[in-house]
């Protein structure tokens, strides 16, 4: 949709096996220092506990995705985190491990480490976590109000005042199930031509377009693409209290507005869910395997924010109408982090990505990945202020960009 289009290549070079590792190292650990990582780039991607965690209360009566799910959502809510821990051993499964909450759930999913714990599917996903198709693990709020079409969200509310870079308030024109800690999708209409400056574009077609895809999963306005978008959150409204519904529509945000040509005559719209996104949920140190089944979404994180996804093997298939079209899809979120992690395989068409910005997603940090044999390896669509740095693309099947 914008006219530059810039290609991240990494800077490093990774050997993918070495025999002299220890149990629970990996072979990319140490190209990046997750301290350098939070030196360069210090407002985007999760806030990561450190140290040890406790054992959650609930952990699962087997490792199969209901009893996992289960677990998730009997231990999800605590005041602080805790883990729960898949042992290590191969796990044959069906279905999708869903981890569902609105709010701060605290938890984290955790493995004996990629070359030790296994989720292999033998059959596909049981849920679409809600509606972007079949998905083997679904990171979700579970607000089903929020769909994967066009518009998104089922609250919007036009946006009026000041709103020059920085701005960290919103004059909302209605508040309703606007809570403190919601995410809002800001965007606006897309200037009618180029005005020499930023120039977001989202008409589609042979003569005069300027995407090849369209708006995507961009929303519209009046029905006029609207794809500058940003996702902030809700500090203030009336009440700052974590979780208080809005009393007010004068509402503070954070981060602040990041581009420079916000204005009232391309109609600034705010827009968000009846429910809280879920906080504070991480996926690490294991293996994923769909290459012998039938998938379509790998791992989706839908409407979160603070989530993570460290240290994982993503094992996709590399047949069209069999493998996965994404492996990892980032939908309508904020401050999530994908890093120190393997994606191998992907349908052999353009549309086979291992990680994907999506859907006004912002704030989010992908660093220190592998993609091989992946059509498309990193992508952003639709979303705005994220971070691509020191990942590796190597072995690109069909005709892609990194």
């Amino acid at each position: 949709m914008l006219r530059i289009r810039v290609l991240l290549f990494s800077l490093f070079l990774i050997i993918l096996r070495f025999p002299g590792l220890s149990q629970g190292q990996q072979p990319w650990s140490g190209i990046l220092s997750p301290a350098r990582a939070d030196a360069n780039w210090p407002n985007v991607g999760a806030s990561i506990p450190s140290g040890t965690l406790p054992n959650c209360p609930q952990q699962p009566s087997s490792n199969t995705p209901s009893a996992i799910s289960a677990a998730f959502s009997a231990d999800a809510g605590g005041s602080s985190y805790c883990q729960i821990n898949i042992p290590a051993g191969t796990y044959n499964i069906s279905g999708t491990i869903v981890l569902q909450y609105s709010g701060k759930a605290n938890v984290v999913l955790n493995g004996a480490g990629p070359n030790s714990t296994f989720f292999v599917w033998n059959g596909s996903g049981s849920m679409n976590c809600n509606g972007l198709n079949s998905t083997n693990v679904c990171v979700w709020n579970g607000d089903s109000a929020t769909n994967a079409g066009s518009g998104h969200f089922p609250n919007t509310a036009a946006m009026s005042g000041t709103m020059t870079q920085g701005t960290t308030t919103l004059n909302l024109s209605s508040f309703n199930n606007l809570k403190v800690g919601s995410e809002i999708e800001i965007a606006q209409k897309d200037s009618s031509s180029d005005n020499g400056n930023a120039w977001f574009c989202g008409s589609s077609g042979f003569t005069g377009s300027c995407s090849q895809q369209g708006g995507a999963q961009a929303p519209t306005i009046g029905g006029v693409n609207a794809t500058e978008t940003q996702m902030v959150t809700v500090t203030g409204c009336g009440t700052s209290t974590f979780g208080a519904s809005c009393s007010s529509g004068t509402v503070t945000i954070t981060p602040g507005i990041k581009a420079t040509n916000w204005n009232t005559s391309n109609t600034p719209t705010a827009a968000w869910s009846n429910t809280m996104p879920i906080y504070n949920v991480g996926v690490q140190n294991m293996s994923f395997d769909v290459s012998g089944t039938t998938a379509r979404i790998f791992t989706e994180c839908h409407d979160c924010s603070n989530a993570w996804f460290h240290n994982l093997r993503q094992i996709n298939g590399t047949v069209t109408g069999q493998a996965s079209t994404n492996h990892m899809i980032i939908w309508q979120s904020n401050h999530v982090t994908v890093d120190s992690s393997y994606f191998y395989g992907s349908n052999p068409q353009m549309e086979g990505y291992g990680i994907d910005w999506d859907a006004a997603t912002s704030d989010s940090l992908a660093y220190n990945n592998i993609g091989q044999h992946v059509a498309t390896s990193y992508i952003t669509e639709t979303a705005s202020g994220n971070v691509y740095a020191y990942n590796y693309a190597v072995d690109k099947i069909g005709r892609a960009h990194v």
